[in-house]
């Protein structure tokens, strides 16, 4: 079983000098020196220049951007201000591909959507995408799930322990070291 790190970020909970923006807040948060936690997300840094860092997004419709356009999805502008803050080699600026895509094995950042709208904390993940994570081998997982539990009022006992049951099948598969990031959308 791998080393990782689980940390949960909440947007919106940063100081008032802070950035402004919601991605400009997330970045700051997860800006592994004022967060230690997220040592995994420090060392995959390090590396950018010169090998390629892998991150997924998984979640809901949020995640998926359902109804914006790719510039304005969360994870797109994640990616953006990832690749700006953590200069890297040729290849660094590119858009989030999906599960599916083949490994940008350039050197730099590099995120993958596998959003699912309409998915739960028990719905959003299943084996054939364990598999294709499996083989994009991330550095950063991030999560970014629950408000169609909240909606449909599912018990946060159940929230947490499908969560839990997912982290666990995707460390099941990962060998090397990689941090999982859980995002709340929603206070």
């Amino acid at each position: 079983r791998s080393t990782d790190a689980r940390s949960v970020v909440s947007p919106g909970t940063a100081s008032a000098s802070a950035p402004t923006t919601p991605a400009e807040a997330f970045t700051e948060q997860v800006e592994p020196t004022k967060n230690p936690a997220l040592g995994v997300l420090l060392a995959a840094y390090t590396r950018a220049p010169t090998e390629s860092v892998v991150v997924v997004s998984l979640g809901s419709s949020t995640t998926a951007g359902v109804d914006q356009v790719p510039a304005d999805r969360w994870v797109n502008k994640l990616c953006a201000a990832m690749q700006s803050r953590y200069a890297s080699g040729p290849g660094r600026d590119s858009t989030p591909g999906n599960l599916a895509s083949p490994r940008n094995t350039l050197p730099g950042i590099h995120f993958y959507n596998g959003g699912l709208p309409g998915t739960r904390s028990n719905t959003y993940l299943d084996s054939a995408m364990v598999g294709q994570i499996k083989a994009l081998a991330p550095s950063v997982i991030t999560y970014m799930i629950g408000s169609n539990d909240a909606r449909d009022g599912a018990p946060a006992t159940r929230y947490r322990a499908d969560m839990l049951r997912s982290l666990d099948a995707i460390d099941a598969v990962l060998p090397q070291p990689h941090t999982h990031v859980l995002i709340h959308a929603h206070e």
